[in-house]
């Protein structure tokens, strides 16, 4: 309720509109939010509203910032260290640590997230949390390499894009995983995954 209201709030505020003069670094991600958008360099994070209102602005202090999105919050990770942290259009959630070095991270539409990981005995490890960043459920590659992991409309299933080598040439396996442990895999030889999107609950779209 309360970032159902935040939203009306956002859209009711009058900004100066854009363009928006900032001052950053020339390697900058951007992605958009429901009624904001975030930008982020190698030291700034920026939030502005859709009318070009500032929102928030702070130093993420990391020395290889990823950025990904949901439809309210973002998350911040450092890749290669082991802090990720969870922020909104008004206000910071948390900050999560982990075990082990973070290989890259995802997040669903309505704010829960995975932390994909190095493993100590695995590849890797895909660690799901809700919203409160409570963890839900965790699945481990035993043998390929995870390059990209795109969550469902609903949060509950993650699709973990993977590559491994044989004959000399990359493969790919698509996973479907969600609380249950693993449901299906798909694999392509001699392709390697670049995209993966839910179209709905039903169907995924994958570039190769």
């Amino acid at each position: 309720i309360s970032e159902t209201l935040e939203t009306l709030e956002l859209r009711l505020r009058k900004g100066n509109g854009f363009p928006v003069a900032l001052v950053m670094d020339p390697d900058v991600q951007g992605k958009a939010m429901t009624a904001a958008g975030v930008l982020m360099d190698d030291r700034e994070v920026y939030v502005y509203s859709e009318s070009g209102s500032a929102l928030r602005s702070f130093q993420h202090g990391y020395a290889r910032p990823g950025l990904v999105v949901g439809k309210t919050r973002f998350c911040i990770f450092n890749q290669g260290g082991r802090e990720l942290r969870i922020e909104g259009r008004s206000r910071s959630y948390g900050t999560l640590t982990t075990d082990n070095p973070i290989l890259f991270a995802a997040m669903s539409p309505g704010g829960n997230f995975a932390a994909v990981t190095q493993s100590e005995s695995y590849q890797a490890r895909v660690a799901v949390y809700n919203d409160a960043m409570d963890e839900m459920f965790s699945w481990y590659c035993a043998e390929e390499y995870p390059v990209t992991a795109v969550f469902s409309e609903n949060g509950k299933q993650v699709a973990v894009g993977c590559l491994f080598s044989g004959g000399g040439t990359l493969h790919s396996k698509l996973y479907l995983v969600d609380a249950e442990g693993e449901h299906t895999s798909i694999e392509r030889p001699n392709s390697v995954i670049l995209a993966v999107q839910y179209r709905d609950k039903d169907r995924l779209l994958v570039v190769y």
